[in-house]
């Protein structure tokens, strides 16, 4: 396994920079992104039915029990300092101890997301923002989220259209520097990242600030391009960080040469269990690894071929027949075949109040409020003083709030609500004393 080489937070932007002219690791880097089959293949005789009954298709792990508002501050004080020590290769807090034989955070993820006929590397993104960040925000800090609802989805176009997109290094860079909206904000456009679909408006860039994530590390990468024999990857602590609840977002070889389901330019069948033996590794598309089980695959010889990771794709609900969208990938290909796989932490959305001074408008006084999380100015957001909601809301951006108070407010609290109604702690807020004869 080859180590990444240390990047200053400067050399990093620079190199992100160039690797975003750089060209992909051939004609069709996604190669999930050209659909079913090639132009004129008939594949009705290759289309094998998948077995109901198969072990891979009837799994389901257990419900997992909600994280704790103190258990969730935890993991992530904990986590975010094992990264810190370790930003190569972190090691879970759950290596080294018994794992459970298998884990399933379905429950925890939005519905299979669909990329479309597009060849830009989007596939990136799906895994990385609307599986992987999504889910961490959901697992950390708001676990009573329906990911059903888009306002609970964070957005693929959002950091599409500020170059997220092609490599993991790219989306993660976005997402620490600019965070994302949600899909209802900003819904899917295949168009997103070129110079023709939608771009965010300045309202959405604030509103996208509050989800800025707090970290982000590879448990393993290999560098680019195709490699002379296999990798040799750390399986057993990916096992680990599944097992701690995070999902995991890597790069995997999914050419037509392996057998991957669907891939373009091929009649590959579904399948449940993927385990092929390759000759020339390709990787380059994104998935996310959602779970595995360590028997998922039993008649086989070894716990190799045996076990397998669950990974979820970017080609809609109906990709790989029944199994509706995902796949398991044996144990002995993610650790021969992938190129790298990453984790995130998130960072925390909760509106928080710093302080307040006092200003004008022309004539009319106002109340600047500075904090931090305060997003934008859009559904539930709103300010009170003393339990009454401001008169006239004159700015609202992620760290300053410009108001004018109602003339009727006394001395009493002064709160910020986000987009959904989330309360800051309160402080204290003293109007001006009033003018005699006013």
């Amino acid at each position: 396994m080859n180590k990444p080489p240390f990047r200053s937070i400067a050399a990093t932007g620079l190199f992100l920079a160039t690797m975003a002219f750089l060209p992909g690791p051939g004609p069709a880097a996604d190669p999930q992104a050209a659909g079913a089959a090639g132009p004129g293949l008939d594949c009705a005789a290759n289309a094998t039915p998948i077995n109901d009954q198969d072990p891979g298709v009837t799994f389901q792990g257990p419900v997992r029990a909600p994280l704790s508002a103190e258990q969730a501050s935890e993991a992530v004080d904990e986590v975010s300092q094992i990264i810190e020590r370790s930003p190569y290769a972190p090691p879970s807090r759950r290596l080294g101890t018994r794992l459970p034989k298998s884990v399933d955070l379905r429950g925890e993820l939005p519905p299979v997301g669909a990329e479309g006929d597009v060849r830009a590397n989007t596939c990136v993104t799906f895994a990385t923002v609307y599986y992987q960040m999504t889910q961490s925000v959901k697992h950390f800090l708001h676990p009573a989220w329906d990911l059903k609802n888009p306002e609970h989805q964070f957005s693929v176009h959002f950091v599409n259209t500020q170059g997220g997109l092609g490599y993991p290094e790219l989306v993660y860079q976005v997402l620490q520097e600019m965070g994302a909206v949600d899909t209802a904000e900003m819904q899917y456009d295949p168009r997103g990242w070129g110079n023709d679909g939608p771009k965010p408006t300045d309202r959405q860039f604030e509103a996208a600030k509050p989800y800025r994530i707090g970290g982000y590390a590879a448990l393993w990468e290999n560098g680019r391009g195709s490699p002379s024999e296999p990798y040799d990857n750390p399986i057993q602590n990916a096992k680990s960080w599944l097992a701690d609840g995070f999902v995991l977002s890597c790069l995997i070889d999914a050419n037509k040469s392996t057998g991957f389901p669907s891939s373009p330019g091929s009649c590959n069948p579904p399948k449940v269990f993927f385990d092929p033996e390759i000759e020339h590794i390709s990787p380059g598309h994104g998935v996310a690894l959602v779970g595995y089980n360590d028997n998922i695959n039993p008649s086989a010889a070894d716990p190799e071929h045996r076990g397998g990771f669950l990974m979820v794709n970017s080609e809609g609900p109906n990709w790989n027949g029944k199994m509706h969208g995902y796949l398991w990938l044996s144990y002995a290909y993610v650790r021969r075949y992938a190129e790298s796989c990453w984790i995130m932490m998130p960072g925390g959305d909760t509106p928080v109040v710093t302080g307040y001074s006092r200003g004008k408008q022309g004539t009319i006084p106002t109340v600047i409020i500075t904090g931090k999380n305060f997003g934008s100015q859009r559904r539930l957001a709103a300010v009170e003083f003393n339990g009454i909601a401001a008169e006239y809301i004159w700015s609202f951006t992620d760290e300053s709030i410009e108001v004018t108070p109602a003339k009727c407010v006394t001395a009493g609290p002064l709160v910020v609500y986000n987009w959904e109604g989330r309360r800051s702690k309160p402080i204290r807020y003293t109007p001006l004393p009033k003018t005699a004869g006013k």
